[in-house]
């Protein structure tokens, strides 16, 4: 008895612990966005008409001030390495909470004011200073109240801390029920002297109540100690109090549940059978049955989605070779400045980045790369004819200079006519394989990309020449995006545009700017960007080599997240069996010693209970088979699960026949 509940001590010390250090961590991945979930905020999600700083600073600061409050602003910065740093504008009277970083004045008049605005001192109802922006032009908005819900599901939404929340309360689960169904035999011995069931359980939820606020109190000083090392805002540690709160709290309950059990246990069990230790045996296999169904699913749905992201990554890796040979080429990303609510001020912000673009393209400073790899996520084809498809995810969109930057054409000649394209043409690079179908596909093309064209708005008429390229050939197709991770095609269907085809205020650039649409020149472009006031509008101006790095890291991460909770889940695995098996042999020693004295062998002394771990191991997998929808992975965790089960069980067995063999001999 004491064994089992020792081990439930220490694991919930441990298991608060590790709780508080997922915490921090998970905390330290998101440090730039968790002040949104801590104060009310109006977010400003586009330029409306024109609005000054001037304007809207006197007004906030007049209306903080008025209520004894401070609205503090958000900017974003981003430097030539890819660091992002986060300072705040501040309206009113006061001081910053402690960690926030006050922003530059200088920095802060010439900021986006399409940024978010966070009530971080006083009663001001964030309401209000949505209508004061709203008065100014700053129409497009959007209020966020945080909730403790909110806070909760930044851990709990995602699927690594769900799945170690699981594991935790599943060995905290077992591990209480088995020392208590250990613990009914002296329940029942002190039931006959008189004690009530109420007063032995509630003993029980003492315990454990003492050790669960001890562990959660050590967490929480543990936690704030390393927010203030790591010298983070103050207003993080909320983040660790209440995932290491919610999970004291379940911890609680769990206990409070099995408490109650226990008792209706033993005012329902005859205290004969009790005392003589005949212990419910269907409780045991139930307790079985529930873990290892559970463990099975666990690790295999962190199997199944660690495979998936090692299978990603050793995609991205294929190119990371091309990308070393192209760290010249940078790409951009647009803030909310870039999003403007009035049309003709939409439309002039539109014929500005066309501006830039033609004028970038006759120095050949860009370059458009546009895949549709999305569709190969969700298996699009659009058929052109009743025998022929077209697979979307092999399409691109390019223009010339992509083409004589990754080769592929059979003669040199072929190369200038692209280059020459004028406004209504189009090229078509088609693998030799469909060379017989060219007049279909070329018609398809040049009715598809003359609605694009068009924005469309009706068609224009194209004339398209054919070119046709290797089938084996991989082309590098700059992909930085996640929506897609593949790093090259092989037989693509390329459409070769030239940035003249398209009118001065088409959608098409500002649609493509940020995933497709690759620069040189990073000095030019700033040129060009202040030449037609576009500064303004730019998130970032990044290395694609630095997206690509960011991507991979992601990955990287993704699968370290994943990893854990698996490996924890087969630790867990082998210490529910471990205490199953020792319960085992602690319930049937007799017997098993009587069957063994009789000549019987492993399988005839521990079928029944090996029947029923294989039995509860397939109802696992054909959960984990549904929910995954991986047989292999599934059925590769059910087999390992009782390979291990079989070993520990002969373990066990060999030791507890050593110890019987012992007693007999008189040693």
């Amino acid at each position: 008895m004491q064994m089992g509940f020792v081990m439930k001590k220490v694991f919930t010390y441990l298991s608060t612990f590790s709780v508080c250090l997922f915490c921090i961590w998970l905390v330290s991945l998101q440090l730039d966005s968790l002040i949104y979930h801590y104060y009310p905020s109006v977010s400003i999600l586009s330029r409306g008409e024109e609005v000054t700083y001037e304007e809207v600073s006197d007004a906030l600061t007049n209306l903080a001030e008025k209520e004894n409050s401070l609205i503090a602003k958000t900017i974003t910065e981003t430097d030539d390495s890819g660091r992002t740093t986060t300072s705040y504008d501040v309206f009113g009277k006061g001081e910053l909470p402690q960690g926030l970083v006050k922003a530059d004045r200088l920095v802060a008049s010439q900021a986006n004011l399409a940024e978010n605005y966070y009530v971080v001192k006083g009663n001001l109802d964030i309401k209000v200073v949505e209508n004061v922006l709203q008065s100014l032009g700053l129409v497009d908005s959007y209020i966020y109240r945080p909730t403790l819900l909110n806070s909760l599901s930044l851990f709990l939404g995602r699927g690594a801390p769900s799945l170690g929340l699981i594991i935790f309360i599943l060995t905290n689960l077992a591990l209480t029920v088995v020392g208590q169904i250990v613990y009914l035999r002296s329940a029942g011995i002190e039931m006959l002297s008189g004690v009530r069931s109420w007063q032995i359980a509630s003993r029980f939820l003492r315990v454990d109540g003492r050790d669960i606020a001890l562990a959660t109190g050590g967490a929480l000083v543990f936690g704030l100690i390393a927010i203030l090392i790591l010298g983070w805002p103050m207003v993080y540690y909320r983040f660790v109090a209440i995932g290491i709160a919610f999970y004291a709290c379940l911890l609680f309950f769990l206990s409070l549940s099995t408490s109650i059990g226990f008792m209706i246990a033993l005012n329902i069990s005859q205290l004969q059978k009790l005392i003589k230790g005949a212990l419910p045996l269907k409780a045991i296999f139930a307790i079985l049955l529930v873990g290892q169904c559970l463990a099975v699913c666990i690790i295999s749905i962190g199997a199944s989605r660690t495979l998936t992201y090692v299978g990603v990554l050793h995609t991205l890796t294929i190119g990371e070779k091309a990308w070393q040979e192209r760290q010249d080429v940078f790409s951009l990303s647009l803030n909310r400045e870039a999003f403007i609510a009035d049309e003709a001020m939409a439309q002039q912000q539109r014929m500005a980045w066309s501006h830039v673009i033609l004028e970038s393209y006759a120095k050949n400073n860009v370059m458009l790369v546009q895949h549709h790899l999305r569709h190969n996520t969700i298996k699009e084809h659009t058929i052109i004819e009743s025998s022929k498809e077209i697979p979307l995810e092999r399409v691109l969109y390019v223009t010339p200079n992509y083409i004589q930057s990754e080769g592929g054409l059979y003669d040199f000649n072929q190369l200038e006519e692209i280059k020459q394209l004028g406004k209504g043409e189009i090229a078509l690079l088609l693998p030799k394989s469909l060379q017989n179908d060219a007049s279909v596909y070329q018609a398809y093309f040049e009715d598809m990309v003359g609605k694009l064209l068009a924005d469309g708005e009706g068609s224009i008429s194209l004339h398209s020449n054919v070119y046709y390229i290797s089938d084996e050939k991989r082309w590098f197709i700059y992909n930085h995006t996640p929506i897609n991770y593949e790093q090259f095609l092989q037989a693509p269907l390329i459409v070769v545009l030239s940035p003249e085809s398209f009118e001065e205020t088409s959608y098409f650039w500002e649609n493509a700017l940020p995933d497709f649409v690759f620069f040189k020149d990073k000095e030019m472009l700033e040129q060009l960007l202040d030449k037609y006031n576009l500064q303004n509008t730019i998130g970032s101006l990044l290395s694609s080599k630095q997206h690509y790095n960011t991507l991979r890291k992601n990955v990287q991460l993704e699968i370290l997240m994943t990893l854990s909770p698996t490996i924890l889940g087969i630790f867990t695995s082998i210490l529910l069996f471990n205490t199953m098996n020792l319960l085992y042999f602690e319930t049937f020693k007799r017997e098993i010693a009587i069957k063994r004295i009789a000549g019987m062998g492993f399988i005839e002394l521990h079928g029944s209970y090996l029947g029923e771990q294989v039995g509860s191991a397939l109802i696992g997998m054909g959960l984990a088979m549904f929910m995954t929808k991986s047989v292999i992975v599934s059925l590769g965790v059910v087999v390992a699960l009782l390979i291990n089960s079989w070993m520990l069980l002969n373990n066990q067995a060999k030791r507890e026949e050593k110890i019987q063999l012992s007693v007999l001999n008189g040693r």
